[in-house]
């Protein structure tokens, strides 16, 4: 399989199966991200907090711009965290 972003991302795979494993292949996996450059994007004004947090394909578009702006080096992958706002994690925790 081959990812653009991550174009060696089987021998990283292969690492970072080996370290659950307690195993070394070649080298422990080693994973650092940096920005490629200026922070690229468009603003978006709502009209609301609940119309911004529902726009879920500016939000897509926006974290693929992002995952596409940055470098990935060593075994490094390209991953983004969807943030449904503020309440997101109360379900997770149990909480009411």
């Amino acid at each position: 399989m081959r990812f653009s972003l991550k174009p060696d991302f089987e021998r990283s795979m292969e690492r970072y199966e080996a370290f659950w494993a307690r195993e070394v292949i070649d080298r422990p996996p080693v994973a650092i991200s940096l920005p490629r450059g200026a922070r690229a994007g468009s603003a978006k004004t709502y009209a609301s907090p609940r119309e911004q947090w529902l726009d879920v394909d500016f939000r897509a578009e926006q974290a693929a711009i992002e995952l596409a702006n940055r470098r990935y080096l060593g075994d490094a992958m390209p991953i983004t965290y969807p943030n449904f706002g503020r309440s997101s994690s109360a379900p997770c925790a149990a909480a009411g």
